[in-house]
């Protein structure tokens, strides 16, 4: 358990130290360098996006999605959250730096297990795209040692070859294979971007008006059916009405508008804002319902434009956004029949094995419970051709920035058991991360 922040950092630090040992000094420095250059360009040029009337595949491009090592820019965070906090991005270090400090908790045994050194060196390379995956399974790793597991190979993937990923001695020889699924759902980011059609003009129009105001919809139906400016002109039309405090409210759309709290972000107590963060959004806009979205523009007298801290905030609106429909629920949910079937195929015939999934959640809890019932309908039917898996460990993980700018964490852990089970491989704490405070 970590006790106090410099635990932490000296925690970080040794993971860093480890990477850079493996990378070079130089390597390491280079990269670094390089990343942080890509990152200010990146700040600095405007990305020019569409007016409503125009066709196309994305509205918004994250800075995660420009970049070709994505290795470097995990290690740079990490490394500003320790050096220059003023520097980190703090949603990305919500969902990375916890991994990490429960890794280091076990560098010093992860160090001396076979395969380590090589998995650490392939989550490294500049052209891996998901070193949450490689994250995801050292976090495993960590969790058998935990229970007592006395021996751990990490397999690498030269040598698979339809084999899984970790092979512990667990009260026996167990194979083990992880799965993780990404973050969202296509049909959540296509439902992103159908949002961007309906709000961005609204903005357009707030910002060159000068009005300070915060939208907030909540859509009854999904929102691809509505027609493109459904929202723009629904808010011009109806601009009086909702300014004097009416609400909108139908079958097809919840619609109200109130003026965000500039007093409550320009006191003297708190001058120097980090924005479109939990604690930033939560006051100025009054907004602490995490199922909806948030998207919002500021004019301050004085913000770093490359680390997105500001004071004395002048202007500033926001389109605040949910789709409660049934259809959208189900949609956002993602099937795991298929990283189930990958899993089962990696377990060697004939040997004990055990599956984990994770999924990173941050869909809202409706959406999990769809998830978790579209699981237990994909296993019902599902046949593992004879193999002798007797644990499949479904980890349900969110990581968010808390209001006081650090991270939340909650993790929830749904074991599924075969009959007749083997009680001395099962695990009787299969939570990957738990918490620190």
């Amino acid at each position: 358990m970590i006790q106090n922040i410099m635990e932490e950092n000296k925690l970080l630090t040794d993971f860093l130290d480890y990477c850079k040992l493996l990378l070079t000094q130089e390597e390491f420095t280079d990269r670094i360098n390089q990343i942080r250059a890509e990152y200010y360009k990146a700040k600095t040029s405007p990305i020019i996006l569409p007016n409503k009337h125009q066709k196309l595949e994305k509205t918004f491009i994250s800075f995660h999605e420009l970049i070709n090592d994505i290795p470097a820019w995990y290690l740079w965070q990490v490394q500003s959250y320790i050096e220059k906090p003023y520097e980190c991005d703090l949603g990305l270090a919500a969902r990375t730096i916890p991994k990490i400090l429960r890794i280091a908790e076990s560098l010093d045994i992860l160090k001396q297990l076979k395969g380590f050194e090589k998995k650490i060196l392939s989550m490294l390379k500049k052209n891996n795209r998901d070193i949450d995956s490689t994250l995801y399974e050292i976090l495993v790793a960590c969790t058998y040692l935990r229970n007592g597991a006395r021996d751990i190979i990490f397999i690498s993937d030269e040598d698979r070859n339809k084999h899984p990923d970790l092979q512990v001695e667990y009260n026996g020889i167990l194979f083990v294979e992880c799965k993780r699924k990404k973050k969202e759902s296509d049909y959540s980011r296509k439902e992103r971007e159908e949002w961007y059609y309906q709000y961005l003009p609204v903005q357009d129009y707030l910002e060159k008006n000068k009005i300070s105001l915060v939208i907030k919809c909540t859509f009854h139906n999904e929102i691809h059916t509505y027609e493109k400016d459904y929202l723009y002109y629904l808010f011009l039309d109806n601009y009086d009405f909702l300014k004097n405090g009416n609400v909108i409210n139908n079958a097809e759309i919840t619609l109200e508008t109130y003026i965000p709290d500039f007093k409550s972000v320009n006191s003297k107590d708190e001058t120097i804002w980090k924005v479109y963060t939990p604690y930033f959004t939560s006051r100025i806009f009054k907004h602490y319902d995490n199922l909806y979205g948030v998207t919002s523009a500021y004019a301050a007298k004085e913000r770093d434009q490359i680390y997105d801290h500001v004071s004395n905030i002048i202007y500033a609106c926001a389109g605040l956004w949910y789709c409660d429909s049934p259809d959208a629920i189900k949609h956002r949910s993602i099937s795991f029949k298929r990283h189930i079937s990958d899993a089962v195929s990696q377990i060697p015939q004939d040997q004990n094995g055990a599956i984990h999934i994770c999924f990173e959640s941050y869909e809202g809890i409706n959406v999990e419970d769809e998830n978790f019932l579209r699981t237990l309908a994909d296993l019902w039917d599902f046949k593992i051709d004879g193999k002798k898996i007797d644990y499949i460990y479904l980890d349900f993980i969110r990581l968010y920035i808390s209001l006081n700018n650090n991270w939340e964490l909650e993790e929830d852990v749904i074991p599924l058991v075969a009959n007749n089970y083997n009680e001395n491989q099962y695990l009787r704490k299969p939570h990957v991360l738990g918490l620190y405070y």
